[in-house]
């Protein structure tokens, strides 16, 4: 499993688009850990904290799919001939 850290504030009704907008950053840790220990991960879960509000804590949905699209950027990024 991939925990990470967020500092964002947030309302609970954001955690929707906040995941969105961490998802590919998400399956890219959990790719990285993967390749790193060959071994799978089961979920990526995003821990939501602020000094002046509760704790949030959701897991990325459709985990696989996250991944399989972030493998679709680096095949695309390498055909083109990018680099980091």
């Amino acid at each position: 499993m991939v925990v990470d850290y967020k500092t964002d504030q947030i309302d609970p009704s954001e955690l929707g688009d906040k995941l969105e907008r961490y998802r590919l950053q998400g399956a890219t840790y959990a790719i990285a850990l993967e390749e790193t220990t060959q071994q799978p991960v089961a979920r990526v879960v995003f821990v939501f904290l602020s000094p002046t509000s509760p704790a949030l804590l959701a897991s990325l949905p459709n985990l696989a799919e996250a991944i399989a699209d972030v493998r679709t950027v680096i095949e695309h990024e390498g055909a083109v001939g990018s680099h980091p």
